[in-house]
């Protein structure tokens, strides 16, 4: 009977097995797609975030190349080693921070003492005078058993032994340093102005004898003030026109570009030396153009920017009301007003230690006025009439920068608008905002 009733099917339940066994293996193909699918986005996600990382990597080194770049010229600020530091791994920028942060103020005078003398021994190319002051360091930190201190101090004099880049970075680390104490800056200034007079007097001798014989008769202090600045100027015009000659520059080129470049930033001045060259050798293109009204751009930036702080500050002082609060808003804007590297906050003591270069009479009114209430009329008018001197000459120094800014925009047919913010082409309409600053493309 079973014989009969075969038709030649299969067992319905092996049937069934296998199909369930078919079935498995395609759903464990999916699935083994799906996850193919997913290691597949994963390693892309992951090669994406490294391309972006080394993207970031390569901008940054880019960044430190630049700086160390303008680090290597003469004339480099202690801006330009601070911002430096914003590169570094936020670990060692938050070290650098931190140990200046905890340190009392006689660690702090004794840090800058040390930081600068490297410093400024490297920057003088005196490698074995820094050496011998890391030599000195490493010997003091060993006396107290701090064996971490001397290792680092003779890690120092290896990198500098070693030359090249790793003295270079020496160099930077203790320029950061020597910038992030309170008063580091100011010694980087004063360091960096005598290592410019020196070098200008080697260059310049006759004008350096002139100079010295005026200093000599002269009776004051504001007169051997005035004597500075006026040598100052005329070696520097000296050096304009040696570099215009050197750079081919015919009279009337060498006279355009003399008017131009005085008190300007040197990297600037550079810059536009080697564009008044390029013109009189045939003329400037698009990217030429382009370099000027970014590098003009960001020298009237960086000269205004008193301007615009004191500005503000002086704004607050005129406004504020004749109340307590209303004088602390008034000698706080003062105190900003003459050293904006004051660190006081608004409401809190003002000390030697966060005041800055703001005179210990200033912050001792401050500080009364916090705990005991409104000034009285006069001092609020000598506040205001002093804010008001300090206004005065930072508005006469912006003015200069300006005017100086248009002849270079009218000589090199610079476009003004890729110069100047709006602000300071023409005030916003009441009531709104100033458009934001934007390249304008011109057809040269």
């Amino acid at each position: 009977m079973s014989d009969i009733m075969n038709f030649g099917f299969q067992d319905p339940l092996q049937s069934f097995l296998r199909m369930s066994e078919f079935g498995s293996g395609i759903a464990k193909q999916h699935a083994a797609g799906l996850m193919a699918q997913a290691n597949i986005a994963e390693a892309q996600a992951k090669l994406e975030a490294a391309r972006i990382a080394a993207a970031a990597d390569a901008e940054r080194q880019a960044r430190v190349d630049e700086l160390m770049e303008k680090l290597r010229k003469p004339g480099a600020k202690p801006q330009d080693y601070l911002k430096l530091s914003m590169f570094l791994p936020k670990d060692q920028a938050k070290a650098i921070q931190d140990a200046v942060v905890q340190m009392r103020e006689e660690e702090k005078a004794v840090a800058l003492k040390e930081s600068s003398n490297i410093f400024f021994a490297l920057n003088s190319n005196r490698p074995d005078l820094a050496i011998k002051y890391l030599q000195a360091s490493a010997a003091a930190e060993r006396s107290v058993a701090n064996e971490d201190g001397a290792m680092a101090a003779e890690s120092y004099i290896r990198d500098i032994e070693a030359g090249g880049k790793e003295r270079e970075s020496v160099e930077a680390l203790f320029g950061m340093q020597t910038a992030a104490i309170p008063g580091g800056k100011e010694a980087m200034e004063a360091y960096s102005k005598f290592k410019e007079e020196r070098r200008l007097a080697t260059l310049f001798p006759i004008l350096q004898k002139q100079k010295e014989a005026d200093m000599k008769r002269a009776t004051s202090e504001a007169e051997k003030a005035e004597i500075e600045a006026k040598y100052a100027e005329r070696m520097q015009i000296e050096e304009l026109k040696v570099k215009a000659a050197d750079a081919g520059l015919k009279d009337a080129q060498r006279d355009k570009y003399l008017a131009e470049a005085r008190n300007l930033d040197k990297e600037f001045a550079d810059l536009l030396l080697e564009k008044a060259a390029k013109e009189a050798r045939g003329g400037l293109d698009a990217k030429d153009i382009m370099d000027l009204e970014d590098g003009l751009r960001k020298e009237v930036d960086a000269g205004s920017k008193d301007f615009r702080l004191i500005d503000s500050q002086y704004q607050i002082i005129k406004g504020s009301s004749d109340t307590g609060p209303g004088d602390l808003a008034r000698i706080f804007a003062f105190m900003k007003a003459i050293d904006p590297t004051s660190v006081v906050r608004e409401g809190e003591q003002a000390r030697a230690a966060n005041a800055g270069g703001v005179p210990s009479a200033i912050w001792s009114i401050y500080n009364k006025a916090l705990g005991a209430g409104k000034l009285s009329p006069q001092l609020r008018a000598e506040f205001t009439r002093e804010a008001e001197k300090i206004w005065k000459i930072a508005k006469a120094k912006n003015d200069l920068i300006m005017s100086r800014a248009e002849v270079i925009i009218r000589n090199r047919k610079l476009n003004r608008d890729n110069v100047f913010a709006p602000e300071e082409q023409a005030p916003a309409p009441q009531g709104g905002t100033a458009p934001p600053r934007r390249r304008v493309e011109v057809d040269y």
